[in-house]
Formats: C-alpha cells, structure tokens, sequence
C-alpha cells in the first residue's frame, strides 16, 4: 500500500513482479514490488502534471514490455478557446531505470489520408501510419489511453481519436505501437460514423490484435474487432446485410459523382481537339476509314491518359470501398477489372450505336459516345473520391 495515493494503475511483467503508478496532488509516482519490498511504498516522482483550473485528467495508465515501462495519461481541457480538446502524453524508461525517464506526446494526423506504410514487426498488422513529425498539426482529441498486454518488447495503446474523415468528423478508435521505447506509428482500426470511446486492447501470443470499444453517443453498442485470420474472414465477408448501405448511400452518391461531370473536360479536351481538327480537314471521314481509326485510337488514348493524370486516385481507390469493406485479396482485383469494364461497357455502346445506323459513323461520333459512358459510370463509381478521402 502507499499513503497519500489516488490514481492507481498497476501491471504484472514477465517476472511476476508487480509494477505501479499513483498520483498524490500532481505528482505521478512509481513503484515496483517484489518480494520483502518496504511498506508502505515509498515510490519515486517521474513527473509533475500540471493540470490547469477547468481542465480534466484522465488516467494514468501503465503498460509494461519486456524493456520498458509506459505512462499515458489524458489532459481535457474545458475552458477558453481549446475547449473540448485533449491531449495525450507519456512518459517511457527502461525496466529498472526510472532515474532515465522520457516524455513525450502521442501525436496524431487529423485525417485518414493514405499515409499508411507496410510494416514489419511482433504485431500481426500490415500496415501503419508513421509517427507524425514534432511540428506537424496534431488532430485536436487525443483521449482515455488504454494500454494492452505487451508482446516482448512492443506495447500496444488505444485511445479515441478526432478524425477527419469525407469532410466531417468522427472520433475513432486509434492503436499507437511502441517499440523499443519508441512511439513507431499508428493503426487505425475502426471507421465508423458515431462517436467510439473507451476501447480495450490486447495481444495474444500469435501477436493478433483483439479490441473492444463502446460506439455510439451514449456507448450503448459494444463493437469487437481484430486481426486475427479466423475473425477477418468473418468481418469482411460481404453479406445481404451490406447490401441497403451498398444502395442507399453508394446511390446517392453516384447521383452526386455524376453531377460532377463539368470536372471531367479535361479529360475530353485533347481527344475531341484531334478528332474535331480531322473533322474539318475530311468532312467525309469515317470509322472504315484507316487514318480514321487511328486517331480514334489516339484520342482514346489521350482521354485515358488525361483521366489519370487528372485524377490520379483512381490508381488508389478500391472501387466500392466507400460503402462496403472489401476484402484484401478483393481489393486489387477490382483495381483493374472496374477500370477495364468501364471502358468496354463504352465500347459496347458505341458499337450498339454503330450497328443501328445504316451508314458508318464519323470518328469524332464513335469518340463521343465511348467516352460519355466512359465518365457518367468513372464518375459514379470513383467520384466519391471527391468528398472525401479513402
């Protein structure tokens, strides 16, 4: 026991020996205890935490590794302008060594913009976003730290994160990874459109993630999720029940993609110049005609061309990802096959068009049509990209 304590939070390493922090006042202090240790604990001060007149505390939370011991604790801040912001700090220093403790901020992006990079490690993830530089603007909510069981030297901690997500935001779930005493980056394991608060995390001994967090304004849905092989294939299973969300809201936002089409001329411009300028210098020309075919082909070319250059993220977005989870091994599969379906469904509309008429039609007609189609369905399936990151 320790006299004066409030704020306790404890963990057992390896060892079976007890580790423990508490605060008296504003102080945060440690302690481990291990067989004939003196009582009370007498503790040692890691760090004064100043805590404003109308700000909040929440934690601490301790977190061990092999090496190291972990402090987090969350500042709330209820007055003036940063009103309803928080931060998240800790404090790291190996097993042992409190005399050698480091602090720092667990700093996080505001938005989810493709950040993430492959990574390598005892956690079974893929993917992480890197540590945010020191000078980088954080996302304004960093709160309720929770640390898991730490796998050798790597410690998990979650936290509810504001993030920036088609424009609006939502406060989501985030897992920073610690390594070595080294905040490494982030996963972000949630993405759902209510508020996610109070998540519990933890590793098993495959290194697998299993988190549980309370979703909704008043926490009354409890949501599970995790990395492990036998849960992913049952989370991104596509079922019926998908269906409704793949209707209504990827129809809306088709309508919305497609009243984008001015955006699109670009696209169109050098293509419909070629073939306009050929249409001036032959008024007779057809698609039977040989040069005709091959500045058709030039400007189809051009208008794919352009398309990319002009929206590039078309290289990035997994079709239909906006409004279902699609599986990884799905993902590059519709990469290729959407884009090329897409333009033979063109293709086969200007064909039907070409078949209907008596006589051939002109190369700048056949373009027209190819390409109408081509950008009314990119701009329904892709144009989601516009509002917003994915």
């Amino acid at each position: 026991y320790v006299t004066n304590g409030d704020r306790p939070s404890l963990d057992i390493d390896n060892n079976g020996d007890i580790h423990l922090i508490w605060m008296e006042e504003e102080d945060l202090y440690y302690s481990k205890l291990v067989e004939n240790s003196e009582l009370p604990l007498p503790g040692e001060m890691l760090v004064d935490i100043q805590l404003p007149l109308g700000n909040r505390m929440e934690g601490p939370a301790l977190g061990l590794s092999k090496e190291h011991v972990y402090v987090f604790w969350s500042i709330l801040r209820q007055t003036g302008l940063e009103a309803g912001t928080a931060i998240t700090e800790y404090l790291v220093f190996p097993e042992g060594q409190p005399d050698r403790v480091q602090k720092g901020l667990l700093n996080i992006y505001p938005d989810n913009e493709d950040r993430f990079l492959p990574y390598q490690g005892e956690i079974a993830i893929s993917q992480i976003v890197s540590r945010p530089p020191e000078e980088y603007i954080n996302t304004d909510f960093v709160y309720a730290p929770q640390t898991g069981s730490g796998l050798n030297d790597t410690l998990l901690v979650a936290v509810a994160a504001n993030q920036t997500d088609r424009l609006d935001d939502y406060i989501q779930i985030i897992i920073g990874v610690f390594e070595g005493g080294e905040y490494r980056g982030y996963a972000l394991p949630t993405r759902t459109t209510r508020i996610s608060q109070k998540p519990q995390v933890s590793v098993d001994n495959s290194g697998n993630i299993h988190l549980v967090w309370q979703d909704g304004s008043a926490g009354n849905q409890v949501l599970y999720t995790s990395t492990a092989p036998e849960v992913k294939a049952r989370l991104d299973k596509v079922s019926f029940s998908d269906m409704p969300t793949l209707f209504l809201s990827g129809g809306l936002e088709a309508i919305t993609g497609i009243l984008l089409f001015p955006f699109a001329f670009p696209w169109m411009a050098v293509g419909l110049l070629i073939l306009i300028i050929w249409r001036l210098i032959r008024n007779d020309e057809d698609i039977s005609q040989l040069p005709s075919k091959v500045l058709l082909g030039a400007a189809l070319l051009s208008f794919q061309v352009s398309k990319l250059l002009f929206f590039p993220d078309i290289l990035i977005y997994v079709p239909f990802s906006a409004w279902l989870d699609i599986p990884a091994g799905l993902g590059l599969f519709l990469k290729i096959v959407v884009p090329v379906f897409i333009f033979g469904i063109g293709f086969a509309v200007a064909e039907w068009r070409r078949r209907k008429k008596p006589s051939p039609p002109s190369s700048l007609g056949y373009y027209i049509s190819v390409i109408l189609v081509d950008t009314l369905l990119t701009l329904a399936i892709y144009g989601v990209i516009f509002l917003g990151e994915y």
